[in-house]
C-alpha cells in the first residue's frame, strides 16, 4: 500500500473510531435518561433497581446484570435485583468477604474486569446462571 493510501485509510479508520465512540456516549446519555426517568416513577427501590437493569441490558446489551449488596445483620453479600437471572439463581447468589470475584471488590475497592470467566477461577458461577448461555462472558463489577 503505498503512502498516500495508508494516511487515507488512516484517516478512515479514524472518523470511523471517532462515529462509534460518539454513538457509544449518546447510547451512554439515553441510558441516563432513561434510568433517572424510569426512578422517578417507581416508590419501591428493589422494583427500581431492576429497572435500572434492565434498561442497561436494554440498551447496552448486557445479557446477566446483578447488584449484590451486604447485609445488615451479618457479614455477607447477596444479589438484591437482577436482570437475566431466574429467582433461583439470584437466590444462590450469597457470598462472604473471601468469596471470589464478589470479595475481591468489597475487600479492595476496585474494579474488577474479566473478559472472559470461564477463564477466571474467581469467578464462582454461585448463581449457576453459566449454563445459561454459550461462548464468552465478560464480567465487570464495580
Amino acid at each position: 500500500m503505498s503512502r498516500e493510501k495508508w494516511k487515507k485509510f488512516e484517516v478512515g479508520a479514524a472518523g470511523m473510531v471517532n462515529q462509534m465512540e460518539s454513538g457509544l456516549h449518546e447510547a451512554e446519555l439515553e441510558v441516563l435518561c432513561k434510568t433517572s426517568q424510569l426512578i422517578d416513577q417507581s416508590l419501591n427501590l428493589d422494583r427500581k433497581l431492576e429497572i435500572v437493569l434492565q434498561t442497561l441490558s436494554d440498551n447496552l446489551f448486557m445479557n446477566r446484570c446483578a447488584i449484590t449488596l451486604k447485609h445488615e445483620e451479618g457479614h455477607f453479600l447477596s444479589i438484591v435485583a437482577s436482570h437475566g437471572l431466574r429467582l433461583e439463581d439470584k437466590r444462590r447468589g450469597v457470598y462472604g468477604p473471601d468469596d471470589g470475584a464478589i470479595g475481591r471488590i468489597i475487600r479492595t475497592a476496585h474494579t474488577f474486569v474479566v473478559p472472559d470467566i470461564c477463564k477466571e477461577p474467581l469467578c464462582l458461577n454461585r448463581t449457576g446462571s453459566r449454563r445459561m448461555e454459550k461462548g464468552r462472558i465478560s464480567f465487570i463489577g464495580v
